[in-house]
């Protein structure tokens, strides 16, 4: 094949992306996100293996690795990830709650799902639930419950 068609494509690729507005590049970038997350996730051979996926996801959704931010996303993603048994999803769920990212600061709501967490051995839970303990937050403080 000839290097130089393919410099040549590569190129006007890139004169095109230049053209873009930022609106019309985050709608690139997100497009080309969501479909490489759907593969990944068509990849996945086991349902652990797509929990902890759906997990890892949401955490990307979280904290904006990659490139943006999406509570919405994140929540959804967690979401799916506890629907496939994943315990540890329960805990970032709440963390979402606790922090009011993409929903009001809701200690309560953090709790039930660092609960859920809990019970199925969770030990980011633990510590989650720990910290609402030790602080006060949307619970009476308790340090015995704290440790």
């Amino acid at each position: 094949m000839d290097t130089k068609i393919i410099n040549s494509e590569i190129i006007q690729i890139l004169l095109e992306y230049i053209m873009l507005n930022i609106t019309e590049k985050k709608q690139l970038f997100t497009f080309i996100y969501d479909v490489f997350c759907s593969k990944l996730l068509q990849m996945a051979n086991s349902k652990e293996k797509r929990a902890l996926l759906l997990l890892q996801i949401g955490y990307l959704y979280e904290n904006g690795d990659g490139f943006r931010k999406d509570y919405s996303q994140a929540n959804k993603y967690y979401s799916l990830s506890i629907k496939e048994g994943n315990s540890e999803a329960y805990t970032n769920l709440g963390d979402l709650y606790r922090k009011g990212y993409g929903v009001m600061v809701d200690f309560k709501e953090a709790k039930k799902y660092y609960d859920k967490g809990l019970i199925l051995n969770s030990s980011s839970a633990a510590v989650a639930l720990g910290d609402l303990y030790y602080n006060g937050y949307g619970v009476e403080k308790n340090y015995e419950k704290a440790k």
